[in-house]
């Protein structure tokens, strides 16, 4: 079991905005040396800036072999990785185009899953380290003109499933995050998202989902939903699939 006190070293894709930035910081805050990856040299400078301990690297996961070399120097003493390197879209299956469906594989899920190769051996090697995949609520709910979204986040669950058993017994412990809309940049690349969200149902802010993940490394928990009417909507999912299609079906047009 890894607690956050234990932790002296962190990686984080998708470190520039969002959970990703907020997780980079608050490891700072922590004392952990941090390693924060994005595609944004923009944006990682200005985190720079606001917290100069951290090591900053302009790298786009859909490239592994840049990824790679920037994640060298910090493999061999990372306690903790974060994969929260992701990007959003919304549209109709068929008004897609197949290149936009590559896009999303390629980073959300290919560099989840590259990221997370060059990061598991050592922590195998030696016998601890805890790794947080962002999945999503987007994974388990199935949803008009999100499928190409949906379906990556689908993917990284699968994914964290399969290599926690794979990985057990090995000392690395796995939480997978999933959770509902957060108010991050992602979502202004998600307008149906955005549009079908009813007054009352606000985006979540990225302080509450760090915040459950936190939780989720101290309490060892695998799935980290950060809400109630989440959690409600995840067990919907799994007891009354078709009753969870139908109100998705009323909030989202096909």
């Amino acid at each position: 079991m890894t607690a956050l006190s234990t932790v002296r070293s962190a990686i984080v894709t998708g470190a520039a905005s969002g959970m990703g930035r907020l997780t980079a910081l608050r490891l700072n805050d922590r004392g952990i040396k941090v390693l924060a990856v994005d595609f944004s040299a923009d944006q990682l400078a200005k985190l720079a800036a606001d917290a100069p301990a951290i090591q900053t690297a302009v790298v786009d996961v859909r490239d592994h072999d840049a990824l790679a070399t920037a994640l060298a120097p910090a493999i061999n003493d990372c306690d903790l990785l974060v994969t929260a390197a992701g990007i959003g879209h919304t549209g109709r299956v068929l008004e897609t185009d197949n290149e936009v469906f590559r896009k999303l594989i390629e980073v959300n899920y290919l560099g989840t899953v590259a990221t997370v190769k060059q990061v598991l051996p050592g922590m195998v090697s030696r016998q601890r380290g805890q790794i947080v995949m962002y999945a999503s609520m987007a994974g388990w709910v199935p949803a008009p003109q999100h499928a190409p979204y949906n379906s990556t986040k689908a993917a990284v669950m699968m994914f964290a499933e399969c290599l926690r058993l794979e990985s057990k017994g090995k000392g690395v412990e796995f939480t997978a995050v999933c959770p509902p809309a957060v108010a991050t940049p992602l979502l202004d690349d998600m307008p149906v998202s955005k549009a079908a969200a009813p007054s009352w149902m606000k985006p979540l802010t990225p302080e509450r989902v760090v915040l459950e993940v936190e939780n989720a490394i101290e309490s060892n928990t695998f799935i980290a939903i950060p809400d109630l009417a989440s959690k409600a909507m995840w067990r919907m999912r799994r007891h009354t699939p078709r009753l969870v299609s139908t109100a998705i079906g009323r909030l989202i047009k096909p």
